[in-house]
Protein backbone atom coordinates (compact mmCIF):
# COMPACT_ATOMS: atom_id res chain seq x y z
CA UNK A 1 0.00 0.00 0.00
CA UNK A 2 1.44 3.29 -0.71
CA UNK A 3 1.42 6.12 1.54
CA UNK A 4 -1.30 8.69 1.39
CA UNK A 5 -1.13 11.68 -0.59
CA UNK A 6 -0.11 14.40 2.07
CA UNK A 7 1.37 11.95 4.32
CA UNK A 8 4.58 10.48 2.10
CA UNK A 9 7.90 11.34 2.95
CA UNK A 10 9.94 10.95 -0.58
CA UNK A 11 11.20 7.91 0.38
CA UNK A 12 9.85 5.02 -2.01
CA UNK A 13 8.35 3.59 1.42
CA UNK A 14 5.23 1.42 1.54
CA UNK A 15 2.87 1.14 4.50
CA UNK A 16 2.65 -2.07 6.06
CA UNK A 17 -1.53 -2.73 7.26
CA UNK A 18 -1.55 -4.27 10.36
CA UNK A 19 -5.19 -5.32 9.95
CA UNK A 20 -7.55 -5.50 6.58
CA UNK A 21 -8.73 -2.23 5.38
CA UNK A 22 -12.84 -2.11 3.70
CA UNK A 23 -12.58 -2.10 -0.36
CA UNK A 24 -9.64 -3.98 -0.28
CA UNK A 25 -9.93 -7.44 -2.28
CA UNK A 26 -9.08 -9.53 0.58
CA UNK A 27 -11.00 -7.71 3.35
CA UNK A 28 -14.55 -10.06 2.93
CA UNK A 29 -11.95 -13.20 3.51
CA UNK A 30 -10.17 -11.55 6.74
CA UNK A 31 -13.80 -10.32 8.12
CA UNK A 32 -15.21 -13.78 7.87
CA UNK A 33 -11.95 -15.51 9.26
CA UNK A 34 -12.11 -13.20 12.18
CA UNK A 35 -15.86 -13.47 12.75
CA UNK A 36 -15.50 -17.52 12.37
CA UNK A 37 -12.65 -17.47 14.84
CA UNK A 38 -14.94 -15.31 17.58
CA UNK A 39 -18.01 -17.15 17.27
CA UNK A 40 -16.01 -20.91 16.65
CA UNK A 41 -14.41 -19.13 21.04
CA UNK A 42 -18.28 -19.21 21.77
CA UNK A 43 -18.72 -22.76 20.92
CA UNK A 44 -20.15 -22.48 17.27
CA UNK A 45 -19.10 -24.48 14.48
CA UNK A 46 -18.97 -23.21 10.90
CA UNK A 47 -20.85 -25.73 8.26
CA UNK A 48 -18.72 -27.96 6.25
CA UNK A 49 -21.92 -27.05 3.16
CA UNK A 50 -21.85 -23.27 3.54
CA UNK A 51 -18.67 -21.11 5.23
CA UNK A 52 -21.03 -18.32 6.12
CA UNK A 53 -23.42 -20.47 8.29
CA UNK A 54 -22.47 -21.25 12.25
CA UNK A 55 -24.44 -23.67 14.45
CA UNK A 56 -24.44 -24.21 18.34
CA UNK A 57 -26.24 -27.22 19.72
CA UNK A 58 -27.00 -28.43 23.14
CA UNK A 59 -28.88 -30.93 24.76
CA UNK A 60 -31.32 -27.85 25.18
CA UNK A 61 -30.46 -25.07 22.58
CA UNK A 62 -29.99 -24.45 19.12
CA UNK A 63 -28.20 -21.38 17.68
CA UNK A 64 -27.82 -20.45 14.57
CA UNK A 65 -26.32 -17.61 12.72
CA UNK A 66 -26.03 -16.78 8.88
CA UNK A 67 -23.42 -13.93 7.66
CA UNK A 68 -23.69 -12.14 4.59
CA UNK A 69 -20.52 -10.14 4.85
CA UNK A 70 -21.92 -7.64 7.53
CA UNK A 71 -25.44 -8.53 7.48
CA UNK A 72 -26.44 -11.29 9.62
CA UNK A 73 -29.64 -13.14 10.87
CA UNK A 74 -29.90 -15.68 14.29
CA UNK A 75 -31.81 -17.82 15.53
CA UNK A 76 -32.31 -19.64 18.60
CA UNK A 77 -34.83 -21.91 20.07
CA UNK A 78 -33.91 -20.48 23.69
CA UNK A 79 -34.41 -16.32 24.15
CA UNK A 80 -31.79 -16.31 27.07
CA UNK A 81 -29.28 -17.63 25.07
CA UNK A 82 -30.23 -15.22 22.13
CA UNK A 83 -29.85 -12.43 24.58
CA UNK A 84 -26.48 -13.50 25.90
CA UNK A 85 -25.43 -13.94 22.51
CA UNK A 86 -26.34 -10.71 21.25
CA UNK A 87 -24.45 -9.10 24.23
CA UNK A 88 -21.38 -11.00 23.22
CA UNK A 89 -21.41 -9.83 19.30
CA UNK A 90 -21.67 -6.36 20.96
CA UNK A 91 -18.99 -6.36 23.21
CA UNK A 92 -16.77 -7.69 20.42
CA UNK A 93 -18.84 -5.87 17.56
CA UNK A 94 -20.20 -2.58 16.79
CA UNK A 95 -23.68 -3.84 15.99
CA UNK A 96 -27.28 -2.89 15.43
CA UNK A 97 -29.90 -5.20 16.86
CA UNK A 98 -33.90 -5.09 15.80
CA UNK A 99 -36.29 -8.11 15.04
CA UNK A 100 -36.02 -9.42 11.48
CA UNK A 101 -38.29 -8.05 9.17
CA UNK A 102 -35.88 -7.35 6.17
CA UNK A 103 -33.01 -9.04 4.77
CA UNK A 104 -30.97 -8.44 1.80
CA UNK A 105 -33.78 -6.55 0.20
CA UNK A 106 -35.97 -9.78 1.16
CA UNK A 107 -38.80 -9.06 3.15
CA UNK A 108 -39.87 -11.67 6.30
CA UNK A 109 -43.46 -11.55 7.56
CA UNK A 110 -44.00 -14.26 10.31
CA UNK A 111 -47.42 -15.43 10.39
CA UNK A 112 -50.28 -17.61 11.97
CA UNK A 113 -49.10 -20.73 13.34
CA UNK A 114 -45.43 -19.95 12.92
CA UNK A 115 -45.47 -19.71 9.00
CA UNK A 116 -43.11 -17.75 7.40
CA UNK A 117 -43.34 -15.50 4.09
CA UNK A 118 -40.63 -14.18 2.48
CA UNK A 119 -40.96 -11.64 -0.83
CA UNK A 120 -39.91 -8.36 -2.20
CA UNK A 121 -43.01 -6.25 -2.85
CA UNK A 122 -40.47 -3.00 -1.84
CA UNK A 123 -37.74 -4.06 -4.46
CA UNK A 124 -40.43 -4.76 -6.93
CA UNK A 125 -42.13 -1.68 -6.54
CA UNK A 126 -38.87 0.21 -7.01
CA UNK A 127 -37.91 -1.75 -9.75
CA UNK A 128 -41.15 -0.89 -11.40
CA UNK A 129 -40.40 2.59 -11.17
CA UNK A 130 -36.37 2.85 -12.24
CA UNK A 131 -37.66 1.26 -15.47
CA UNK A 132 -40.62 3.53 -15.47
CA UNK A 133 -43.11 0.75 -15.31
CA UNK A 134 -44.95 1.23 -12.90
CA UNK A 135 -47.77 2.32 -14.68
CA UNK A 136 -47.84 -0.51 -16.55
CA UNK A 137 -51.13 -3.37 -18.04
CA UNK A 138 -50.51 -5.98 -15.93
CA UNK A 139 -50.06 -9.69 -18.00
CA UNK A 140 -50.55 -13.41 -16.66
CA UNK A 141 -47.07 -14.72 -17.85
CA UNK A 142 -43.70 -14.04 -17.50
CA UNK A 143 -42.70 -14.71 -21.34
CA UNK A 144 -43.81 -15.71 -24.47
CA UNK A 145 -42.06 -17.06 -27.51
CA UNK A 146 -41.28 -14.59 -30.15
CA UNK A 147 -38.86 -14.72 -33.24
CA UNK A 148 -35.78 -12.09 -33.03
CA UNK A 149 -36.03 -8.73 -34.54
CA UNK A 150 -32.88 -7.50 -36.02
CA UNK A 151 -32.81 -4.01 -35.23
CA UNK A 152 -31.43 -2.61 -32.55
CA UNK A 153 -32.77 -0.14 -29.49
CA UNK A 154 -31.81 2.04 -26.79
CA UNK A 155 -32.98 0.34 -23.58
CA UNK A 156 -31.12 -0.03 -19.74
CA UNK A 157 -31.13 -3.76 -20.97
CA UNK A 158 -28.11 -4.85 -18.93
CA UNK A 159 -29.11 -2.70 -15.89
CA UNK A 160 -32.64 -4.00 -15.69
CA UNK A 161 -31.89 -7.82 -17.12
CA UNK A 162 -29.09 -7.55 -13.68
CA UNK A 163 -31.86 -6.07 -11.27
CA UNK A 164 -34.25 -9.18 -12.42
CA UNK A 165 -31.71 -11.47 -11.07
CA UNK A 166 -31.56 -10.31 -8.03
CA UNK A 167 -35.13 -10.50 -8.04
CA UNK A 168 -35.23 -14.25 -9.32
CA UNK A 169 -32.65 -15.30 -7.08
CA UNK A 170 -33.74 -14.07 -4.43
CA UNK A 171 -37.91 -15.24 -3.86
CA UNK A 172 -38.97 -15.27 -7.42
CA UNK A 173 -38.78 -18.91 -9.15
CA UNK A 174 -41.55 -17.87 -11.62
CA UNK A 175 -39.88 -15.92 -13.28
CA UNK A 176 -36.40 -17.78 -13.53
CA UNK A 177 -36.74 -19.15 -16.89
CA UNK A 178 -37.82 -15.50 -18.29
CA UNK A 179 -34.66 -14.08 -16.75
CA UNK A 180 -32.58 -16.71 -18.02
CA UNK A 181 -34.08 -16.31 -21.69
CA UNK A 182 -33.58 -12.59 -21.75
CA UNK A 183 -29.72 -12.63 -20.02
CA UNK A 184 -28.78 -14.60 -23.07
CA UNK A 185 -28.58 -11.33 -25.23
CA UNK A 186 -27.06 -8.95 -22.81
CA UNK A 187 -24.32 -7.95 -25.41
CA UNK A 188 -26.76 -6.48 -28.46
CA UNK A 189 -30.15 -6.24 -27.44
CA UNK A 190 -32.90 -6.32 -30.25
CA UNK A 191 -36.18 -5.15 -30.03
CA UNK A 192 -37.86 -8.54 -29.39
CA UNK A 193 -35.46 -8.50 -26.94
CA UNK A 194 -36.73 -5.39 -24.95
CA UNK A 195 -39.88 -6.28 -25.28
CA UNK A 196 -39.27 -9.62 -23.23
CA UNK A 197 -38.10 -7.73 -20.28
CA UNK A 198 -40.86 -5.26 -20.29
CA UNK A 199 -43.53 -8.48 -20.06
CA UNK A 200 -41.33 -9.65 -17.23
CA UNK A 201 -42.00 -6.35 -15.98
CA UNK A 202 -45.63 -6.37 -16.72
CA UNK A 203 -45.64 -9.61 -15.01
CA UNK A 204 -44.49 -8.39 -12.00
CA UNK A 205 -46.76 -5.12 -11.87
CA UNK A 206 -50.03 -7.88 -10.98
CA UNK A 207 -47.77 -10.35 -9.08
CA UNK A 208 -45.90 -8.02 -6.55
CA UNK A 209 -46.95 -9.51 -3.83
CA UNK A 210 -46.11 -13.08 -4.63
CA UNK A 211 -43.60 -14.95 -2.43
CA UNK A 212 -42.79 -18.19 -0.67
CA UNK A 213 -44.40 -19.09 2.44
CA UNK A 214 -42.74 -22.02 4.56
CA UNK A 215 -45.25 -23.83 6.69
CA UNK A 216 -43.38 -25.67 9.98
CA UNK A 217 -46.17 -27.53 10.94
CA UNK A 218 -46.70 -30.00 7.75
CA UNK A 219 -46.03 -33.50 8.96
CA UNK A 220 -43.88 -34.46 5.77
CA UNK A 221 -40.32 -32.08 5.70
CA UNK A 222 -39.17 -34.40 3.49
CA UNK A 223 -36.69 -32.67 0.53
CA UNK A 224 -38.60 -32.95 -2.66
CA UNK A 225 -36.83 -32.04 -5.55
CA UNK A 226 -38.24 -31.66 -9.79
CA UNK A 227 -36.12 -31.51 -13.02
CA UNK A 228 -37.45 -30.48 -16.06
CA UNK A 229 -35.85 -29.76 -19.51
CA UNK A 230 -37.14 -28.77 -23.21
CA UNK A 231 -35.35 -30.40 -25.56
CA UNK A 232 -34.22 -28.06 -28.08
CA UNK A 233 -35.65 -25.07 -26.70
CA UNK A 234 -33.43 -22.69 -28.00
CA UNK A 235 -34.20 -22.29 -31.81
CA UNK A 236 -30.54 -20.43 -32.34
CA UNK A 237 -28.30 -22.73 -30.98
CA UNK A 238 -30.00 -26.07 -30.53
CA UNK A 239 -29.88 -26.28 -26.88
CA UNK A 240 -32.18 -27.24 -24.19
CA UNK A 241 -32.88 -25.68 -21.26
CA UNK A 242 -32.64 -27.57 -17.48
CA UNK A 243 -35.15 -26.06 -14.96
CA UNK A 244 -34.68 -27.31 -11.29
CA UNK A 245 -36.80 -26.23 -8.24
CA UNK A 246 -36.24 -28.16 -4.43
CA UNK A 247 -39.17 -27.46 -2.23
CA UNK A 248 -38.81 -28.07 1.88
CA UNK A 249 -41.72 -27.46 4.41
CA UNK A 250 -44.31 -26.52 1.94
CA UNK A 251 -42.00 -23.83 -0.38
CA UNK A 252 -39.25 -23.84 -2.85
CA UNK A 253 -35.55 -23.31 -1.12
CA UNK A 254 -33.48 -23.29 -4.12
CA UNK A 255 -34.07 -23.53 -8.21
CA UNK A 256 -32.49 -22.62 -11.32
CA UNK A 257 -32.82 -22.20 -14.93
CA UNK A 258 -30.14 -22.67 -17.12
CA UNK A 259 -29.18 -23.65 -21.08
CA UNK A 260 -26.88 -26.94 -21.06
CA UNK A 261 -23.50 -26.52 -22.08
CA UNK A 262 -24.30 -28.59 -25.29
CA UNK A 263 -26.78 -29.86 -27.37
CA UNK A 264 -29.15 -32.84 -26.73
CA UNK A 265 -29.43 -34.92 -29.43
CA UNK A 266 -32.51 -36.63 -27.64
CA UNK A 267 -35.20 -35.86 -25.34
CA UNK A 268 -33.73 -38.42 -22.79
CA UNK A 269 -30.10 -37.09 -23.16
CA UNK A 270 -31.72 -33.67 -21.83
CA UNK A 271 -33.71 -34.77 -19.48
CA UNK A 272 -30.93 -37.00 -17.76
CA UNK A 273 -28.59 -33.93 -18.03
CA UNK A 274 -31.61 -31.92 -15.77
CA UNK A 275 -31.89 -34.71 -13.46
CA UNK A 276 -27.58 -34.91 -12.96
CA UNK A 277 -28.24 -31.27 -12.04
CA UNK A 278 -30.69 -31.60 -9.85
CA UNK A 279 -28.80 -35.11 -7.97
CA UNK A 280 -26.20 -32.80 -7.41
CA UNK A 281 -27.65 -29.79 -5.78
CA UNK A 282 -30.39 -32.12 -3.95
CA UNK A 283 -27.29 -33.42 -2.35
CA UNK A 284 -25.67 -30.38 -1.60
CA UNK A 285 -28.90 -28.92 0.49
CA UNK A 286 -29.10 -32.41 2.22
CA UNK A 287 -25.41 -31.75 3.73
CA UNK A 288 -26.93 -28.19 4.80
CA UNK A 289 -30.27 -29.50 6.32
CA UNK A 290 -27.98 -32.22 7.81
CA UNK A 291 -26.11 -29.25 9.42
CA UNK A 292 -29.51 -26.94 10.72
CA UNK A 293 -31.57 -30.07 11.58
CA UNK A 294 -30.16 -32.96 11.42
CA UNK A 295 -31.95 -33.98 8.34
CA UNK A 296 -31.56 -38.11 7.54
CA UNK A 297 -34.23 -38.92 5.09
CA UNK A 298 -33.89 -39.52 1.88
CA UNK A 299 -34.40 -36.62 -0.68
CA UNK A 300 -36.55 -37.65 -3.69
CA UNK A 301 -36.05 -36.18 -7.49
CA UNK A 302 -39.46 -36.22 -9.54
CA UNK A 303 -38.82 -36.78 -13.35
CA UNK A 304 -41.23 -36.42 -15.53
CA UNK A 305 -39.52 -38.78 -18.33
CA UNK A 306 -40.18 -42.31 -18.50
CA UNK A 307 -36.83 -43.15 -20.32
CA UNK A 308 -34.50 -41.14 -18.01
CA UNK A 309 -36.04 -42.74 -15.18
CA UNK A 310 -35.63 -45.81 -16.55
CA UNK A 311 -31.69 -45.05 -17.25
CA UNK A 312 -31.13 -43.73 -13.81
CA UNK A 313 -32.38 -46.91 -12.56
CA UNK A 314 -30.77 -49.13 -14.73
CA UNK A 315 -27.62 -47.21 -16.59
CA UNK A 316 -27.70 -49.33 -19.63
CA UNK A 317 -24.37 -49.25 -21.90
CA UNK A 318 -25.08 -48.93 -25.67
CA UNK A 319 -24.85 -47.13 -28.56
CA UNK A 320 -27.71 -44.26 -27.97
CA UNK A 321 -26.51 -43.58 -24.11
CA UNK A 322 -22.60 -44.03 -23.39
CA UNK A 323 -21.99 -40.83 -24.08
CA UNK A 324 -24.24 -39.67 -21.95
CA UNK A 325 -22.57 -41.76 -19.31
CA UNK A 326 -19.47 -40.20 -19.80
CA UNK A 327 -20.42 -36.50 -18.22
CA UNK A 328 -22.88 -37.53 -15.96
CA UNK A 329 -23.48 -39.70 -12.61
CA UNK A 330 -26.27 -40.57 -10.61
CA UNK A 331 -26.48 -40.54 -7.09
CA UNK A 332 -28.31 -43.72 -6.36
CA UNK A 333 -27.87 -44.43 -2.30
CA UNK A 334 -28.91 -40.52 -1.77
CA UNK A 335 -31.71 -39.68 -4.22
CA UNK A 336 -34.97 -41.29 -5.09
CA UNK A 337 -35.66 -41.29 -8.72
CA UNK A 338 -39.78 -41.24 -9.36
CA UNK A 339 -42.36 -40.24 -12.59
CA UNK A 340 -44.54 -37.12 -11.40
Amino acid sequence: MEQPEGFSDNSDRVCKLKRSLYGLKQAPRCWNRRFAMFLQKLGFRQSDADPCLFIMKTDSVKLILALYVDDGLVAATDDTALSELVQKLQVEFKITVKPVTYFLGIEIDQQSLGSVKIHQSAYTEKLLKQFGMSECRPCVTPIISSEKATDSVKFLYRSAVGALMYLMTGTRADIAYAVSVVSRSMENPTRSDVTQVKRIFRYLRGTTSVGIVYKPQLDNKSLICYSDADHSGDKTSGRSTTGVICMYSGGAISWLSQRHASVAISTTEAEVVAASEAAREVVWLKRLLSDIARYSQVPEIQVDNEPAIRLARNPEYHRRTKHILTHHFFVREVVVVSRV
